[in-house]
This record gives C-alpha cells, sequence and structure tokens, in this order.
C-alpha cells in the first residue's frame, strides 16, 4: 500500500544531466541524498519535479537510469503524483527506503520553460 505524503522541503536535485534542467532525480531525507525508482514514475510525477524546479513542465519523464545510474540510497519507490501538486511533498510513494529496485531503474526528468501545446492553445471564436 502507499505509506503517507512525502515530507520534503526543497531537497531535490537533478544529477547526471544537464546542470539544473535534465537529469537523475534525487531527493533527501533525514540528511541523506538518494534516488527515486522509477516504478510507477509518469509524466505527471516529472511534471511536478520540474514545476518545484522553476521550471513550467517536463519534457519527458525517463526511466531505467537514462542519466546514468545513481549509487547510495534508493530512497523512493512507487511515487504516485496526480500532476497538480505544487511539489514532490503531496505525492504518495510507498514509503522512505522500502523498494524492490536497483539504481538501474533510477529515474530521471528533462524540464522546459516550453508551452504545453495540449493544454496552451488559444482558439478564436468569429460572431456571425
Amino acid at each position: 500500500m502507499f505509506a503517507k505524503l512525502i515530507s520534503l522541503s526543497s531537497d531535490i536535485r537533478l544529477e547526471g544531466g544537464q546542470p539544473g534542467k535534465s537529469g537523475r532525480v534525487e531527493v533527501q531525507y533525514a540528511g541523506v541524498w538518494g534516488t527515486i525508482c522509477d516504478h510507477g514514475w509518469d509524466q505527471n510525477a516529472a511534471d511536478v519535479v520540474c514545476r518545484q524546479l522553476g521550471y513550467r513542465r517536463a519534457e519527458s519523464a525517463n526511466c531505467f537510469a537514462r542519466f546514468g545510474a545513481g549509487t547510495g540510497h534508493i530512497l523512493l519507490d512507487e511515487v504516485r503524483c496526480n500532476g497538480n501538486e505544487p511539489s514532490l511533498s503531496f505525492c504518495r510513494h510507498s514509503g522512505w527506503t522500502a523498494h524492490n529496485c536497483s539504481h538501474q531503474n533510477d529515474a530521471g526528468v528533462n524540464c522546459t520553460n516550453g508551452r504545453n501545446f495540449c493544454h496552451n492553445i488559444a482558439t478564436t471564436v468569429t460572431s456571425v
């Protein structure tokens, strides 16, 4: 089942990609940095991470250690976000340090300030 909400503040970073824009997602818990397993990782979670880092949205949610395998702790697995949370701290997960994966399953993101064409298309209605 799912544990309580993630209790993070701004303790999130991207490693192994373009600095601050893309990379393996790492979080800090109890003073220790660790990765997030990609089980359940999706566009909603990636969007939340990117907005938390000051971007408009995620261009992609990456799996299978796309930005290289981390080392040390795997802190989160089965992270579930609706996509509209203001930060990862509002998403559910399977519990701190509870996971069934290896660093070959580290989650990552590509963040962008580009438009989301599915949601930002303006239409003009003309009266006849």
